[in-house]
């Protein structure tokens, strides 16, 4: 029987085909990967194995009885700009798959774009292209650069568990790739920020650390801890948290969700 969630799965194929035909490559990023990994830790597998890498790691995921553990919403990154790949491939995609790709959004600002397919409007795709951020000052928004180059794409994330990918190409379809050592992190149960200025780029993070830390029962890493701090205890903050209002106001519901669940102390109030 065809279900939704086997269209959706048939759906991504078939965006993976249209990239790989262009020499592209399509990956599953974010929560959706985190996810899926740590359901494998909580199985007890070896993540870090070469055995566990060259596993198709989708190949049960689309079915029904585990759709309540995963979000299908899925974050998509392409190696070129996202944009101009869902309006080329529009009529492609539809003389295959005979549903349109349905246009939510795009934010041209930030090359992303958020897309349904026809008949599975409850599932959100979000597209981003590969890219350089650089911000003029703190909590700014960044000035954004398309690149080709998925690992140099991959550093403006926010954490190395959150920066996981699964293919989409046809030759490695469900496959993980991992540049930046964030099944090791996985598997040891770290927050690990990419860079020293993290905090202070993007201050939502602070929340996003800890909702990690809660969810997962993971530790912050020292370093990425000390980070923190610096950024919370900084003169400037309160003015960093009112450019990012709405950001803030996101993360914060999102933390407060899980501490709802479970019983979590932060350190900033020891």
């Amino acid at each position: 029987m065809t279900t939704k969630l086997s269209k959706l799965q048939d759906s991504i194929k078939l965006l993976g085909k249209l990239a790989a035909k262009r020499n592209l490559e399509l990956y599953i990023v974010g929560g959706m990967v985190r996810e899926i990994v740590y359901l494998e830790v909580l199985k007890g597998a070896d993540i870090i194995s070469d055995s566990f890498k060259q596993r198709n790691l989708l190949e049960d995921i689309f079915e029904v009885d585990i759709k309540n553990e995963i979000n299908f919403d899925l974050d998509l990154v392409i190696n070129c700009d996202a944009i101009n790949f869902i309006e080329e491939i529009q009529d492609e995609f539809f003389q295959e798959f005979k549903a349109k790709i349905i246009i939510k959004d795009s934010f041209k600002q930030f090359r992303t774009i958020k897309v349904n397919i026809e008949g599975l409007e409850e599932f959100e795709i979000e597209f981003a292209s590969t890219r350089s951020e650089t911000y003029s000052k703190p909590a700014a928004f960044p000035t954004v650069s398309i690149i080709n180059d998925i690992c140099a794409d991959l550093p403006r994330r926010d954490f190395t568990i959150n920066a996981l990918l699964i293919s989409l190409t046809p030759s490695n379809y469900g496959q993980i790739k991992d540049l930046v050592n964030g099944l090791e992190d996985m598997q040891t149960g770290s927050v690990k920020v990419f860079h020293d200025l993290s905090f202070i780029d993007d201050p939502t993070r602070i929340y996003r650390a800890f909702r990690f830390a809660a969810e997962y029962g993971f530790e912050i890493e020292e370093h990425s801890m000390n980070l923190m701090k610096e950024a919370f205890q900084h003169q400037d903050f309160d003015k960093w948290s009112k450019k990012r209002k709405n950001r803030f106001k996101i993360e914060h519901d999102k933390y407060l969700k899980i501490l709802n669940k479970i019983s979590f102390d932060s350190p900033f109030c020891s």
